[in-house]
C-alpha cells in the first residue's frame, strides 16, 4: 500500500527562487514539496555557469538597495551553513549615458548603502 503524504506548498521549478523559496519554506517549518524538470546537478537553469553579479547601487530606484543588502546577508548565511564558499565580492565598472536622469538616480541609489564607490561623472 503506497502511503499519502500532504504539502502545504509546492514548489514548480528549483532554479535560484524556487530553491531558495523551498529552503526558507522548509526552515520556517512549512511542510514542503519540490518539483523540477531535471535532475539535481544539472547545468541547465538561467542562472548556471561561471559567473554572475549582484549589484547593490541600482539607479533604477533606490528601493532595490535594501532587498540587494538582504539577499547578501542570505547568501553569507547560507554559506555558513553549508560550509561552501558560496558568493565572492569584487569591484565594478558601471557606465551609463551622460543623461542628467541617469546620474542623479545613480547617485541616490549610491547614498542609500553604506558602500562609498569611486565616482567620476563625465561633464
Amino acid at each position: 500500500m503506497t502511503q499519502q503524504r500532504s504539502y502545504e506548498v509546492i514548489v514548480i521549478g528549483l532554479g535560484a527562487m524556487g530553491s531558495a523559496t523551498l529552503f526558507h519554506l522548509a526552515r520556517r517549518g512549512v511542510r514542503v514539496l519540490g518539483l523540477d524538470q531535471f535532475s539535481p546537478g544539472h547545468a541547465l537553469g538561467s542562472s548556471h555557469g561561471d559567473s554572475r553579479i549582484i549589484r547593490e547601487t541600482y539607479f533604477e530606484h533606490p528601493l532595490y538597495v535594501p532587498l540587494v543588502q538582504r539577499a547578501h546577508h542570505l547568501w553569507r548565511e547560507l554559506e555558513h551553513s553549508s560550509g561552501a564558499s558560496l558568493m565572492k565580492i569584487t569591484g565594478g565598472l558601471m557606465i551609463g549615458t551622460k543623461s542628467p536622469a541617469w546620474k542623479s538616480a545613480w547617485v541616490t541609489s549610491m547614498r542609500t548603502t553604506a558602500f562609498r564607490p569611486t565616482l567620476h561623472i563625465g561633464k
